[in-house]
Order: structure tokens, then sequence, then C-alpha cells
């Protein structure tokens, strides 16, 4: 199989529920909520602050985010998933994804809830520059490289965000922009946050030069909605091709709302994340060219252990693997499912076009099975559960060796004297074209 991931360079960045507000929103708060300023202020910092992990705030062009809290005047717990509770909206004008270099347009972000219930939301914008030589660059540099330059203006209306969107440099960055409520309780006189409907949109913003009939980087394999226990633990791994054979970058933003959710790892194009805290968090992975780009969006749900369960019979299903996606060897590989209603009779059958076999399985709860995946598997394929003449069943996508890293090591007469390559399965056999 032709190496797909060769030169590919990885950038990660995490962003864990980001928020910025006006002081006069925390007096309001404060003198309309039982609790005190201090205690305000601290679940506010430690529930909504911003983490970066990787390369730091480099990768961060601009972000502005405020909220409507003054609106949490009161213990309120509404239903937010009745039929009838509508959720909170936005609106990108102009609705455009392109700029030419040179060109500078302002863009209006409209925020609001039509129940007026209490929400935050903002945009944030991040580059998505590739850097071939080792080291960091001072801020500006930086920000002058960057496809767009963004300035914050005063909108005079705190539900509306002005951005005046400079085109500079041929290139790429990533938007995000999302709106979600926010609803407070107590209980056992703890005054706590959590999170309603969350509506978002990631989008690749393009500044065009002269020459821009490239083709766009792909990912090969997509994820969807993923359900989540608590310590359940999961390995995302993300690859994608360049049909222009170009250096590729992955990135990540994650975002969660009211709850720390899960902790992470973040190396090249893989995520490893536990689930800590009930709630739910969007996240979005992107890889880019250094001129276009790919996204995926999905949301990660940790449930509620204290939830009643929904009035069903019992039912073998299964939500989520611990990874949907790897990089196999000449060796068998530790695999877990994630689901409900497993028994010690549970069996895994693994189905593919060259083969189908039973699977070894461990049996480690009703929510968590264990297996052993053959040896160089390297056909897309489908895990099949059987118990009791039910019927569950998740695909498992083996990938081909995968550079995540390359940089241009110098020697002293500041040549490129060789390639320095990281990566997952690239042994001796793997040959680099």
């Amino acid at each position: 199989m032709r190496l797909l991931f060769c030169r590919l360079l990885t950038k990660t960045f995490i962003l864990i529920s980001i928020m910025a507000f006006p002081a006069f929103i925390n007096q309001i708060m404060a003198q309309s909520l039982p609790i005190s300023q201090a205690e305000l202020e601290s679940q506010f910092k430690s529930q909504f602050k911003t983490q970066l992990f990787g390369n730091e705030a480099n990768d961060l062009i601009q972000e502005t985010r405020f909220g409507n809290l003054e609106q949490l005047n009161g213990p309120n717990e509404p239903n937010t998933l009745a039929a009838d509770n509508q959720a909170p909206t936005f609106e990108i004008a102009p609705e455009i994804r392109t700029l030419r270099v040179g060109e500078q347009k302002q863009f209006r972000f409209s925020f609001g809830d039509a129940e007026n219930d209490a929400y935050f939301g903002g945009v944030v914008a991040l580059n998505t520059k590739i850097e071939l030589d080792p080291g960091r660059k001072p801020r500006k540099q930086l920000a002058r490289e960057a496809a767009v330059n963004i300035d914050v203006l005063n909108s005079g209306n705190p539900s509306v965000i002005l951005w005046n969107i400079t085109a500079q440099n041929s290139g790429v960055a990533i938007f995000f922009v999302s709106i979600a409520e926010i609803f407070s309780s107590t209980e056992g006189g703890v005054f706590k946050l959590s999170s309603g409907r969350i509506k978002f949109v990631a989008y690749a913003f393009r500044v065009i030069g002269d020459n821009d009939n490239s083709l766009a980087p792909s990912f090969l394999n997509k994820f969807s909605d993923t359900t989540l226990k608590l310590k359940e633990r999961v390995n995302l791994t993300f690859a994608a091709q360049s049909p222009e054979n170009r250096p590729l970058t992955y990135s990540f933003l994650y975002l969660a709302y009211a709850s720390r959710l899960v902790n992470g790892r973040f190396f090249g194009n893989n995520a490893q994340l536990k689930a800590i805290q009930p709630g739910q968090g969007v996240f979005i992975a992107f890889v880019a060219d250094g001129l276009k780009a790919d996204i995926q969006t999905f949301i990660v749900t940790v449930a509620d252990p204290e939830a009643p369960p929904p009035p069903q019979e019992p039912k073998l299903s299964v939500r989520v693997l611990s990874n949907g996606a790897l990089v196999l060897g000449n060796k068998q590989r530790p695999l877990d499912i994630y689901g409900d209603n497993f028994s010690i009779a549970t069996q895994v059958m693994l189905k593919a076009n060259s083969q189908e076999q039973q699977l070894p399985v461990q049996f480690i709860s009703s929510t968590n099975l264990k297996v052993l995946l053959p040896e160089n598997l390297k056909q897309k394929a489908t895990l099949q559960l059987i118990d009791n003449n039910q019927f569950a069943s998740i695909d498992f996508q083996p990938l081909a060796p995968v550079v995540i890293d390359i940089k241009r090591i110098r020697n002293l007469s500041n040549n490129v004297s060789r390639l320095r390559l990281l990566g997952a399965r690239l042994g001796r056999g793997v040959k680099v074209f």
C-alpha cells in the first residue's frame, strides 16, 4: 500500500471552556444569586477558562466571547431537552468564506436566545501555518505570517461581535462559532452551572492568492457523535491525505461548557481522552496544507451516572471503541469495546472482505469487553457482537504508517542536511518517496 501520510506535519491545539465577559455581569449576578462575589468568580474561573496545549497560544489568531449571564437571576432548572425548548441561535453576515489577498471586510456575528435563557457564545479563529524548521518565532512575526489579521470592533450591542478581517497572506484559517444555554442550580447548598442546548459551526476561511488551483486535503476517517461513561478512555486517531502531496498539519479544538468533561493528552494526530465529569462538548479536528483544509466535528457526551435509564428492555448495544482507527503491525493488538448489556457469553466476530473470524474476548464488565485484533489487518472491518440472539456492530479502520512530524535539520552553513521524521509504525521496512 502506498504510503499516503508521508511528509505530514502536526500541530496540536486544545481549547477547553473559553469564557470572556465584562466585570459588570459578575456584579449583577452576585447581587441576584444566593452566592457571594468571591464564590461566583471562583466558579467561573474553574468552569469557564482557556487551556492551551501543544503549541500554546501561537495558533490562536483571535477570540471574542461573552455571555448574557445576568439572566441567571436565580437558580433555574428547566428541562433543557424538552421538545418545546428552543436552541439558542447565531447569525453570520456576510456568509462568505473567502477573501483575496489585500481585501478587507467587516463580519458581524449576532447571538441570541428566543426564550431569553442565559447563554454564552463567541468566535475563535485559528492559524494553520506549517513550520518546517524547529524552534519558536516571535508572536508578532507569527501574526504577520498568518492568513488573516483580525481587529475587534465595538459593536455597541453586547450580543453582537464585530470583526474587521484583513486578508494578508495566501492560506487558510479555521473559524469556530458557538453558543450554549447556561443554567444554574443549587444542590445541597452548592451552586452549580450546567449547559443546555448548543449550536455551533466550524469552517475554513481561505485567503486566495494568484495560484489557487490545488486540491484540498481530506480526512480518510470520520468520527461520529460519541457517548462515554465516567472513567472510560478512548484514543481518537486521525488520518488524512493530500492530493497535491503537500505537508499536512493536524490540529484539534475542544470546547466544553460548564463541565470539565474529559482529561486529554494530545500528540500528533492522536487525542487520548478520559471521561471525568458528566456533560457535553464539541470536538473539532482539522487538517491543513497551508492553503486549504478539511474539517470534521462531533459531539462528545459523558453520561450522568445518576440519570435514570430509559424505560425500555435491556438491549445489546455498542457505543464506541477505545481506538476506532489504529496503525497495526505484525503483532496482535488489544482493543476495548464500550457498550451496554454485555455478558460473559458475548461473542465478537471480525468481518472484512478477505477474512471472517471469532476474536478472543475478555469480559471486563457489562459495559466493557476487551478483544485481540489479528496481526496485519489492513482492510476496514466490522466487529459484530452476538449475545442471546441479539446483535450489535461497529466499524474499525486500520491505518497505514503515519508520519506526524517532520523537521529540517540544518548544518553550520544553514543548509538542510537531513530530515527528521516522527510517526507511527515507521520501521525499517517503510519506504519514503
